[in-house]
């Protein structure tokens, strides 16, 4: 698969010309029937694992990809780009969006318990509960805007 150019090289990865796993699916409602967004979105995945077994929460890890994923398509103009790697015993996710990104309220506040700038439904505990998934994994939640545009949100837990 080739890398989209302008996606943002990850100066923490060696460069390889192919990812190790790498999915592109189209409509975002084919994923998952609760998404109805109205438009296609792509999806990208990238996985520069190593190991052939990770060992976690498997639950855990999911709910935490899945609320980052879900957030992402929300927000998304076109694209999300989901890039999974370990190093040094770290799981890192690293979901990246082609929306708007975040305010520097939002940037504050977006892992806080039940806020949102949205009256769409949402009730602003997506973020909180991944933040408190990666604490329990002895991880962090780092959320901010991308250079380009958009926002970025990275899991980063211990294996």
């Amino acid at each position: 698969m080739e890398k989209d150019a302008e996606m943002e090289k990850d100066p923490e990865v060696e460069e390889n010309p192919e990812p190790d796993i790498g999915v592109s699916m189209g409509a975002a409602e084919d994923l998952h029937p609760g998404i109805n967004l109205g438009v296609d979105k792509k999806i990208e995945v990238f996985s520069r694992i190593a190991q052939p077994t990770l060992y976690i929460d498997k639950t855990l890890l999911f709910r935490v990809i899945e609320n980052l994923v879900q957030n992402a398509l929300r927000y998304a103009e076109s694209r999300v780009s989901v890039r999974l790697k370990s190093e040094g015993g770290v799981l890192i996710i690293c979901v990246e969006d082609d929306g708007c990104g975040f305010r520097a309220e939002e940037l504050e506040h977006a892992a806080d318990l039940f806020y949102t700038t949205e009256n769409s439904g949402h009730f602003g505990i997506g973020l909180n509960i991944c933040s408190g998934i990666c604490e329990k994994l002895e991880g962090t939640l780092s959320i901010e805007n991308q250079e380009k545009g958009g926002a970025r949100v990275t899991a980063a837990v211990k294996l």
